[in-house]
């Protein structure tokens, strides 16, 4: 593995930190993030409001005096170089460490009360911490300058950070490298554009005029100009199959989210017509229920008649078809008990026909 460094970016805040603070709070998401890894991003300084807000809180607090072109808040980039920092990602223990160790040196040079954000990134490329900080002096003023320092003190901050990072297996980088460092946004512009090309300026003859010297350059540059070409036509091709995928996604959430509207409506529905089946099925129950018991009363009413009727006359065959007829009503009705004449005592009883045994007519008829 080649050696591996470990990076320390600072940039003075601009004076509308909204869209800083919409990509560290990941309200709004860039285009090189992963969304399925957005639950590994951790906010280990936040608060509930924005970014902005959270900054102008605290210089009002602070009771600092704010100038027409005070820096109020200080962009603090901390990662490594790509290989190492992956590894150190891959372990879970080795990971807490470098994370508490990052927050720790920040809180030691610059205070607790002056970090408004310190977010470690885990959805893009290289995982790396985002830290925002308001530039507050001890004694109370707003002063990037003096927060900031100068070239030596930048230097020194390198110097100290890398020590911090030693542990971890990340290096110090060249002192003096011609190496350029870059505004958060254009750090995110090489992101999406990044030149891999290597090229060699050449150096100008002494007795080449300036028209040759530059044709020279040209031609020197034409490789990086056709692999940037290159990268920048396979990037369109990328770019509109991450938009079609984009919007298959919100589509299918919507669509989803639709049929589950649908799906709940169907449920109601369902409910209503299973609740008026009931109580439909309920009330054709009861109404049977109901003539039925009228024609049971009805045909019992008729027996009684009918028994009276024998105790009181001598027995003929015209009581024998009348029984009959009874008997064949109670029958139709589903009614489980018919009538019968006993002969010898010269009554009428009935009984069940399933047990075929006797009952008197006075406990039958409930006499």
């Amino acid at each position: 593995m080649a050696k591996q460094f470990a990076v320390l970016h600072v940039q003075k805040g601009s004076s509308n930190s909204s869209r800083l603070g919409a990509h560290i709070d990941r309200t709004f998401i860039p285009a090189n993030a992963d969304r399925n890894k957005s639950e590994l991003n951790e906010h280990l300084i936040k608060s509930n409001n924005k970014l902005k807000i959270d900054i102008e809180n605290r210089i009002a607090a602070a009771g600092c005096k704010v100038r027409s072109n005070s820096v109020k808040s200080i962009n603090i980039i901390l990662s490594g170089s790509h290989e190492r920092m992956k590894l150190i990602e891959s372990e879970k223990k080795l990971y807490e460490k470098w994370k508490n160790d990052n927050k720790k040196f920040i809180i030691d040079k610059y205070g607790k009360e002056n970090i408004m954000r310190f977010s470690v990134h885990r959805d893009e490329r290289t995982p790396h911490i985002h830290c925002v900080i308001t530039p507050i002096t001890k004694d109370g003023r707003l002063s990037a300058r003096e927060i900031v320092g100068n070239k030596k003190d930048l230097t020194k901050l390198q110097d100290n950070y890398a020590t911090a990072m030693d542990y971890y297996g990340l290096n110090r980088g060249v002192k003096g490298s011609k190496a350029k460092h870059y505004e958060v946004s254009e750090y995110y512009k090489r992101i999406k554009d990044p030149i891999s090309a290597e090229i060699s300026i050449p150096r100008k003859k002494l007795t080449e005029n300036r028209d040759k010297y530059l044709i020279r350059i040209k031609n020197a540059l034409k490789p990086l100009y056709f692999e940037k070409k290159k990268f920048e036509s396979k990037n369109l091709k990328l770019k509109e199959k991450i938009d079609a995928y984009l919007n298959a996604e919100n589509k299918l959430y919507y669509d989803n989210k639709k049929f589950l509207g649908e799906k709940e409506k169907f449920e109601n529905k369902k409910q209503i017509f299973e609740k008026t089946i009931n109580q439909f099925a309920k009330n054709i129950e009861n109404k049977e229920r109901k003539t039925a018991k009228e024609n049971e009363k009805k045909i019992i009413e008729t027996a009684k008649e009918m028994i009276n009727n024998v105790e009181k006359n001598t027995y003929s065959k015209t009581y024998t078809r009348a029984i009959s007829v009874v008997n064949a009503s109670l029958e139709e009705n589903n009614i489980n008990f018919k009538f019968k004449l006993n002969l010898d005592k010269k009554k009428l009883e009935f009984y069940k026909p399933n047990t075929e045994k006797k009952q008197s007519k006075h406990k039958g008829l409930g006499r």
